[in-house]
């Protein structure tokens, strides 16, 4: 079996599809909220916002993995970066869900706004070189 050098592995494929599955959740999260009726979370919000969280957890999981062991190409500043924007991220969304518990949607979407752009940033500063 032939491998290419700039071929790339079928880690940074899973990558790919980890960040892309976590920008369109934390997109879908304020979408979902700004169209519901009532103050409470039903279940098909409960899974959209577990599932956001957990692929950007897992995104911050992988960075780390991948940084301790030299693939990554990063400097230690983006490292920190991108793990600082999974944390904020992960603040944000308890933030969000308890801001609408608290049946406060406008500062619930508004977390979730600021989720969408820590997750963007955490991936382009994980994909630029």
């Amino acid at each position: 079996m032939k491998v290419y050098k700039d071929m790339p592995s079928k880690s940074l494929y899973k990558q790919n599809i980890l960040s892309l599955a976590s920008i369109i959740l934390n997109i879908s999260w304020p979408l979902l909220i700004s169209r519901q009726t009532e103050n409470d979370m039903d279940n098909s919000e409960r899974r959209i916002h577990f599932a956001a969280m957990i692929t950007t957890g897992l995104l911050g999981l992988t960075s780390l993995t991948s940084a301790f062991r030299k693939t990554s190409g990063l400097s230690p500043f983006r490292i920190f970066l991108v793990l600082a924007c999974v944390t904020g991220h992960g603040f944000l969304g308890v933030s969000s869900r308890k801001a609408l518990q608290s049946h406060d949607k406008t500062r619930a979407i508004q977390y979730g706004f600021y989720q969408i752009i820590l997750s963007l940033f955490a991936v382009v500063m994980r994909r630029s070189r």
